[in-house]
This record gives C-alpha cells, structure tokens and sequence, in this order.
C-alpha cells in the first residue's frame, strides 16, 4: 500500500485528511449500526411500537459524534508520531482513555448528570429500586 501512495502525486495534508476521514466514516458506520439496534430492541421487546427516529439519533449526535471526531483525530495524531505507533502508544493511548473516562464519570460531566438523571427515571418507573443507587448493564450472579 505504501508503494502505491508513494507513487501518487498526494500531499501530506491530504493523505492526513483521507486517512482521518476514513476513520470518521468507519465509526459512523458504527454509530449507524447502534442506532439500528437500538431500534430493533425497542421493536423486539415491545416497549414501543412508535419509533421516533429523532429521539433516537438526537443524542447520538450530541454525545457520540463529537467523540468520535475526537478519537479518529487522536488515532491520527498517534499515527503521525513515530514512537506512538507500537506498543508503547497502545499502552499510552489505554491510559490516557481510562484516566479521561474516570475524570468524566467522577466530575461533574455530563455522563453525571445523564446518570443521575436515569437513576431518577427508574426511580419513577420501579418504585422498588429508588433505595438502589447502582445502574448494571446485564445480569448479577448473587
């Protein structure tokens, strides 16, 4: 492949913008498989039949999307920098996502306030869980 770029008349800006484009369109394509589920889960288990695409793809676009240009950016930068290309970038890169996702969780982000604010709806809904303050994805072996 670098035999073929090589031979191509392309500058660097451009090759750097194709490659970080192609990143952005490969997580879309995610994001747009998510959304699919999501829609097919609420289908499949009847919470309801009136699918309001909108709410759905709202919050995508608001939490999910800035995101994900922000990662194809950092997977660039960290193509683009010799020494974080191997090892040593996957392992920096692991800790720069763990740090920044406890720093998101323990602050007073967003993902805070969404949390609270599920915590709340459930209490709403399922009177039985308000005393449970823990939110699971899955099932408890106990």
């Amino acid at each position: 492949m670098s035999e073929l770029i090589a031979a191509t008349p392309v500058s660097k800006t451009h090759y750097l913008f194709s490659k970080w484009l192609v990143s952005v369109i490969i997580l879309t394509a995610i994001m747009a498989v998510m959304i699919t589920i999501s829609v097919l889960m609420q289908l499949y288990f009847g919470e309801s039949y009136a699918i309001n695409l909108w709410q759905i793809i709202w919050p995508q676009m608001v939490f999910v999307l800035p995101l994900l240009l922000a990662i194809a950016s950092i997977a660039l930068f960290f193509e683009t920098v010799p020494w974080l290309r191997g090892r040593l970038g996957n392992v920096a890169y692991f800790f720069i996502w763990v740090t920044t996702l406890v720093k998101l969780v323990a602050s007073g982000s967003g993902i805070s306030v969404i949390h609270t604010k599920i915590q709340q709806d459930i209490a709403t809904l399922h009177p039985e869980t308000a005393l449970n303050s823990s939110i699971s994805i899955g099932t408890s072996l106990s």
